[in-house]
Order: C-alpha cells, then sequence, then structure tokens
C-alpha cells in the first residue's frame, strides 16, 4: 500500500511536471507578429506631384482614385494580411522638373538620380511609407523604390501605356511595396509573382509563403526596408 501510495504521488509530481514545462515552452515560442496571422496596418502618406513646368510630371489622380488604387493594393496584400492605411493626401510641388522634363525629351540621359531628384526631400520620413504619384516616367520602367529615403515613386501611366487604374498601376505599385518590405525581384516562371518584373506567366499578384514570412517580419519593424534588395 505503501509503494503503491508513493508511486501514485510521484506520477502526478511528473505529470504536474510536464505539464509546466509544456506551457513554459508554448509560452517562449507563442507566435510573433511575423507568424501569428494577425492583420498588420501600416500608415502610407501618398503625395500627388505638380509642377508648372511639366505636364509628364503632374500628377492626374483625385482622391477618390488614389484610395481605389490603394483598396487594389491592400487586396493584393491581403494575401500576407498586411494593409496600408492612407494618413495624408497631399499635392505637392516637384523638384527638378526642367531637367525632367529634357530627359522626357532624350535631352538629357535617363538616370535614377535624376528620378530621385524631382522628389521634395522635406517631405520624406523614413519611419512612414511615402508614395509619390507623377504622371509619367517615359520609357519601360513601371516604379521606383529607393530605399535610402524609404519612398516609392510611381507614374499613372504604365510600360504598356495604360493609363492610372485601368493600368497595371494597382499591380504595379505591389510590387514596389513589395520592395519597401525587403522583397527583391525573383525570377518569372509559369505560377507567377508579383515580384517578377516583366512576367506575364501565372499569377502576377502571386506572394509566395517564404515571402510573406519574411514581409511580415518587415512590417512587424513597422518601418520601411532601408537596405539594398
Amino acid at each position: 500500500m505503501a509503494i503503491n501510495k508513493y508511486y501514485k504521488s510521484g506520477v502526478r509530481v511528473l505529470q504536474l511536471f510536464l505539464i509546466a514545462t509544456i506551457f513554459a515552452f508554448c509560452d517562449s515560442t507563442s507566435p510573433g507578429f511575423e507568424d501569428s496571422g494577425q492583420l498588420i496596418e501600416l500608415d502610407v502618406r501618398v503625395f500627388l506631384l505638380e509642377s508648372s513646368k511639366s505636364e509628364n510630371i503632374t500628377a492626374t489622380l483625385n482622391s477618390v482614385e488614389v484610395e481605389e488604387l490603394l483598396e487594389g493594393v491592400n487586396k493584393v496584400w491581403s494575401q500576407a494580411n498586411i494593409q496600408w492605411n492612407i494618413t495624408l493626401l497631399s499635392t505637392e510641388e516637384a523638384q527638378n522638373a526642367e531637367l525632367f522634363e529634357l530627359m522626357m525629351n532624350n535631352e538629357f540621359p535617363r538616370s535614377m538620380s535624376l528620378l530621385r531628384s524631382i522628389i521634395p526631400g522635406d517631405k520624406l520620413s523614413s519611419d512612414t511609407w511615402d508614395v509619390f504619384l507623377i504622371h509619367d516616367f517615359g520609357g519601360g520602367i513601371g516604379g521606383v523604390y529607393f530605399p535610402d529615403l524609404a519612398a516609392v515613386l510611381q507614374p499613372e501611366v504604365d510600360p504598356m501605356g495604360g493609363i492610372a487604374l485601368e493600368g497595371g498601376l494597382v499591380r504595379i505599385l505591389a510590387h514596389e511595396l513589395g520592395h519597401s518590405l525587403g522583397l527583391p525581384h525573383v525570377t518569372c516562371t509559369l505560377t507567377g509573382n508579383l515580384m517578377a518584373p516583366g512576367c506575364f506567366q501565372g499569377n502576377r499578384t502571386r506572394i509566395s509563403k517564404t515571402q510573406i514570412e519574411n514581409t511580415r517580419k518587415q512590417a512587424a519593424v513597422n518601418r520601411p526596408f532601408n537596405g539594398t534588395n
């Protein structure tokens, strides 16, 4: 009887120990923001650039269209349960418009440094997502994310000549915001991918499981990616 009593007591202690260990393990490895599936909401400021010296710069989207644009982008990024909310919509004067027009007329070499030079630097913030919209880049450029500025420069005219929301603007902006979450370009495959530039195969807005995991980690920091991708 005494042996049985002590045996049962020992088993009970072992059971309590195992239960405590399981709870401690679960607590120490509980899902974080990056893998919990919770909605991550990010602030984005949208600037419509304009210039009396350049019709190519002056954006034509109105506030309703900008909201529709972000709604489309959020549908793409709902795959990762990430959502951008507009906290500011403002019209701002672009810089370096005359040189930009020379570039558009093929009178000055096209370069990333020139494109970035039209962004008004005093409007930048590294703690939020900034999107600067202009009318047209010219050529085959769909959009640009500048990591050091934590800013997207996006034309309304897509590389195929589509205008605004009737073109590929939603997908292209979703792509550039993918860069802002740390994603690099990937190779075009039959399955398709949001980050495959110039890819016309498969699902062109697809985001892979690995990409989702990586972007949620960056989004959880609540700050745009500012490294090299």
